[in-house]
Formats: C-alpha cells, structure tokens, sequence
C-alpha cells in the first residue's frame, strides 16, 4: 500500500440531508426558499442582515484577465475571482485533481476541513484511515494496518467495522481506538441525530439491523431483520430504509421497530435521502438511471409517481447537496446542477466509488491500484 499526499456492491453513500445549515456556496447561493447568512444556507429569503459576498474582480480590474483569460485562467475561472484552489482551469471549468494518490481507496466522509477517507487493500489484508487537509496541505494516519468497509463519519468520530469482526470508534482528530462490537461486522452503516445504524449478517439468511445511541447512553438494539444482507441504510423523520443484496429498497417505520419491513422499491443500487427526497439509482440496463422520490411516502404507506432525472449507467453512490446531484458509475462521476442543463461527466478515470460534497468542493474515492482521493472545485 502505497499513500502519497497531493499539492463492490455495498458502496452507496448514504446521506441524511438538509440545507438548512450547510455552507453556502463559493459565490454565496443556496437552494430556492434559503438565503446565505454568515456563510451557512438558512431558511427564508434574503434580507437586511444576509451575507451578500464580494463578486470579487471585474473585468479590467487586477487579478482579473480577459474573457479570453478566464477560460483557462484557475484563480478566475469562468469567472472573476473562481478559484480553482489547487485545480487547473479548463474552457472556462475548474478540472478535477488528486489530493492524495493510493490503491483501493474505498471510504470517505467530512470533518471540520478536513477529508476521512481510507484504503481498503484486501490482497495485502492491509489498509488505513486517513485525514486530508480539503486543500491537501496536509495528512495524518488515524488507523494503520487495519481495513475499513464501511466507515462513516458523525459529530467529530469516526466509525467504521473491521473486518472479519468489530464494529469502532476513533476522533475523528485523532485518538485510541473505541469498540463498539466486537462479534460482529457492519456491511453498511446509517444515521439521523440521535442514532447510528448499522447491519450485520447474524445467520444464514439473516441480517438484523441495530440502532445505537450516538451519546452512549443507549446499548446497540435489533430495530429491523432482513433476510439477505444490505448495502445501503438512510432516515429520514419518520422511516429507517435500507437496500438489499437482491436490489430491493425497504423501510420501516421508526415508531415500530421489528415489523414486518414493506417494499418500496426494486432494481435499486443506490440511494440518498434528505428530509424531503430520496435519490435513487436503478440497476436495470433497459432503465438505468438517477430517479427521485418525493417523502414523506403516502398515507397509505406507499410510494407516489418517480422523476427521472437522469437516464445513466449503473450509479453506485448518490449524494446531494444546495446546489446539485452527484453520482458515480463504474466508469465516472457525474454532477446535475439544480438550477439546469444537462449533466456534466467530471472524472471519467475508472472505478470511482463513493461521492460527497463540502457546499464549495465535490470528493471522491477512486477504488484501483492507481486510484485515490480527488477534489473538484466546482
């Protein structure tokens, strides 16, 4: 295993989301009905007390070059003063660039500017977790010699199962190691406020899904039992949903745990829910493609009409944020601006794996003996 900084089925990035609260944009936009306050996305439309941010340079003032100039120009690209921020500049777009380069790196989520990511290498039975400066200034080993599928990174920890068996905790600054479990492995983990979720295979053609409280106060309990393993758990307020290894996304309300789950939907291999959709990719080649949901589902329990959003390859990983959708295939990452056009292809290296978003810079992991950790500024 090889990690240099720098200048499978059960990989969906799994995402409890809302933009009230998240980082406004690098030019200070949110999503409809929110307004940039102090840098954060919050409810309700501008007003005397919003944050307005500077346009930066103009043209003709320094800094600042031609139209010519800003197509290829990283600290005004596209426009006056978009930085790059350590990415090259394209016809007028910033270009991805690796901050860290490393084979099989898998995992991936956010701290406090920084990147949680890990290399998952199953032929030297080796592995890591690592915290990447977001500008790649630095990078620090939180875990050594040990792999991580899957990992997810809350409140300032970081948890993630080690297999064959142990479920742990490390700060996501650094720390000792914390177990949660050790007589049993996580195939997939999830979230809301107050609780992690994770599932486990616990017998032949049975997997339970446990729930724990992220303040400890709160011993790990069975809330939910599939009969094949899962790949995927999201929340919203009301439901737990997961996906199954036949492709069957499931939920369960919260308020009665271990009943039977009900059937959503089928030919589903990646999901991402916020507090009104949930984002879904389905598998068939007939009808592959990214597909949203609105929530809270029906009276009755059931789900309304789907929307296409884009028709594409098998997306294995979703993930959301104010200003688009971005999803991964076997082959690229794709990004969707909310506010229109077509979806534009940002990395088509092979075998990306899972997607996440600061508000300003899109992440991904690139799972290959020449992959690593890659930024994009959009």
């Amino acid at each position: 295993m090889v990690i240099a900084a720098a200048g499978a089925w059960g990989c969906s990035a799994l995402l409890n989301w809302s933009q009230d609260g998240q980082p406004c944009d690098s030019q200070g936009r949110c999503l409809s009905g929110y307004t940039c306050v102090a840098g954060k996305c919050q409810p309700g439309t501008a007003g005397p007390d919003a944050s307005v941010p500077d346009a930066g340079p103009g043209p003709g003032d320094a800094g600042c070059a031609s139209d010519a100039g800003i197509a290829q120009d990283p600290r005004n690209c596209g426009a006056c003063g978009h930085d790059c921020a350590g990415g090259g500049c394209a016809a007028g777009r910033c270009t991805p660039y690796a901050l860290a380069s490393a084979s099989w790196a898998f995992n991936l989520g956010l701290d406090r500017g920084a990147v949680i990511w890990d290399v998952d290498d199953a032929v030297a039975v080796d592995g890591g977790i690592f915290r990447t400066a977001v500008d790649g200034s630095s990078q620090t080993a939180l875990v050594s010699g040990r792999r991580a599928r899957p990992l997810v990174v809350l409140d300032g920890g970081v948890y993630w199962s080690a297999p064959p068996l142990g479920i742990w905790r490390v700060d996501a600054a650094g720390g000792p190691l914390l177990p949660l479990e050790t007589a049993l492995s996580a195939d997939a983990f999830g979230s809301d406020a107050d609780f992690l979720y994770w599932s486990s295979v616990v017998a032949p053609s049975t997997t339970y899904l446990y729930q724990w409280a992220l303040d400890g106060g709160q011993s790990a309990t069975v809330v939910a039992i599939d009969s094949y393993p899962t790949s995927g758990i999201g929340t919203d307020d009301t439901n737990l949903y997961w996906m199954n290894a036949l492709g069957h996304l499931l939920y369960e309300p919260k308020s009665q745990p271990l009943t039977t789950p009900h059937l959503l939907l089928t030919g589903v291999g990646a999901m991402a829910v916020t507090s009104t959709q949930l984002y879904y990719g389905t598998l068939s080649p007939a009808d592959g493609g990214v597909w949203a949901l609105g929530l809270p589902l029906l009276p009755d329990g059931g789900a309304g009409p789907s929307t296409l959003l884009a028709a594409t390859d098998f997306p294995t990983s979703i993930n959301v944020d104010a200003l688009g959708l971005y999803w991964t295939t076997a082959s690229a990452v794709v990004w969707l601006a909310w506010d229109g056009g077509l979806p534009t292809v940002l990395s088509g290296r092979a075998s990306p794996n899972q997607v996440t978003s600061d508000g300003q810079a899109l992440y991904w992991t690139e799972y290959s003996a020449d992959g690593g950790l890659y930024r994009w500024m959009r």
